[in-house]
């Protein structure tokens, strides 16, 4: 028995597998035209496509919304998406301005 009989070799389709990891964040129809890209990326890139986290719109929109509702304009949406030092400088920005608004509010 040679060597080779022991390994398999699979016709691996990566936009297939692709397709499966990202089904709930990409769009199947948005991610079709790009197959044979997908397809002729090295292993190692489809393995760095696929570890990627992937953030949904509607929880960024949420993470923006609601707490600016809930705290005088406040948005966490920055935090959500991995975007730390703008998050920093947003939150400082409101933690500076809302007192101010809220003492002018008060004095109109």
């Amino acid at each position: 028995m040679s060597q080779n009989d022991n390994s398999l070799e699979f016709n691996t389709d990566f936009f297939d597998l692709v397709a499966v990891f990202t089904y709930d964040k990409i769009d199947f129809n948005l991610l079709f035209p790009y197959k044979f890209q997908i397809n002729a990326l090295s292993k190692e890139k489809i393995n760095r496509l696929l570890l990627l986290d992937f953030k949904t719109p509607l929880k960024a929109f949420v993470w923006g919304i609601v707490p600016a509702f809930l705290f005088f304009g406040l948005s966490l949406d920055r935090f959500y998406k991995g975007d730390k030092i703008l998050g920093v400088v947003k939150f400082l920005l409101w933690f500076c301005s809302t007192p101010l608004l809220i003492v002018c509010g008060f004095l109109a």
